[in-house]
């Protein structure tokens, strides 16, 4: 692939996407583009496609298509970037290698940064297992004592 030019023209969405090696979260939109030669606005920028609609109307639902990227033209010298954080997609995969998803506990919502779980992958905090495990040895000595 040749290095992007800003004198070159009108380029593919998807060669400067690839190009600069940048997730497409990190393209600032909307930001207009042409789509078979008709100025469109860009509304959002999937992994393979975009969200468009004709510059002329307003962007209602009605009016908005699904395109290819490398079917996108863009100025490359009018596009804006923004800095996206590297956990923002792949947990542990493709670009973000060695990255993991914080856990948190889905009874208290407190993260692994507020409070401690056991060293084995858990749903729960300590806390929470703790108070989790009361409960089921009281239900457990109701129901028990209730059939004896």
């Amino acid at each position: 692939m040749e290095p992007i030019d800003a004198e070159q023209g009108p380029i593919s969405l998807f060669h400067v996407l690839s190009e600069r090696d940048l997730p497409p979260e990190a393209l600032a939109v909307p930001l207009p583009a042409a789509w078979r030669g008709v100025p469109v606005i860009v509304r959002a920028v999937l992994e393979r496609t975009a969200v468009v609609f004709p510059a002329a109307t307003g962007g209602n639902p009605e009016e908005r298509s699904l395109v290819q990227l490398d079917q996108l033209m863009v100025a490359a010298e009018r596009l804006r970037w923004r800095k996206v954080p590297a956990y923002s997609r792949n947990w542990g995969e493709g670009r973000y290698p060695g990255l993991h998803r914080p856990r948190q506990c889905i009874r208290c919502r407190h993260g692994e940064l507020d409070v401690e779980f056991p060293p084995a992958r858990s749903s729960f905090c300590r806390g929470c297992r703790r108070q989790l495990s009361r409960e089921w040895r009281a239900r457990r000595k109701t129901t028990g004592a209730a059939a004896a």
